[in-house]
């Protein structure tokens, strides 16, 4: 949910494709994700997942028990 802010200047004033194009092309992957991560906080759900993964907890349908 907190990654639909990014989208929010796309739904105001007009864009033509030439613009929407340059900004694509501006806008590297890396960029936008260190951007999320000094703008926008963690959410629980993202906490907890990041939690799971990181300590190599249960996943759904993987059975760790024996």
């Amino acid at each position: 949910m907190n990654r639909i802010t990014l989208l929010i200047p796309a739904l105001c004033g007009n864009l033509d494709e030439i613009k929407i194009t340059q900004a694509l092309s501006r806008a590297s992957h890396n960029d936008l994700k260190n951007w999320e991560q000094e703008n926008i906080p963690y959410t629980m759900r993202k906490k907890r997942q990041d939690f799971f993964i990181n300590n190599g907890s249960q996943k759904p349908g993987n059975n760790q028990t024996e």
